[in-house]
C-alpha cells in the first residue's frame, strides 16, 4: 500500500531541504509536495539514506 502525505513547503525550502523532511520522516514510500505550484512526486524506498529517490516535475 502507497502511503500519500502533503508537505507544505516555502521559497526558502530547497529541493534537497524537502528530501530530507520526506527522507526523515519515515511516511512510507510515495509522497507528494507542491512548490511553487509545480508538483513533485517522490517516489522513497524505506531506509533509503543517500539516494532518497527519484524527483519528477510535472506530475
Amino acid at each position: 500500500m502507497i502511503n500519500e502525505t502533503t508537505f507544505t513547503v516555502t521559497a526558502n525550502h530547497s529541493l534537497h531541504d524537502i528530501v530530507g523532511m520526506i527522507n526523515g520522516s519515515n511516511i512510507g514510500v510515495a509522497a507528494s509536495i507542491v512548490l511553487n505550484g509545480s508538483s513533485y512526486q517522490f517516489q522513497l524506498t524505506s531506509g533509503l539514506q543517500e539516494q532518497p529517490g527519484y524527483l519528477q516535475s510535472g506530475i
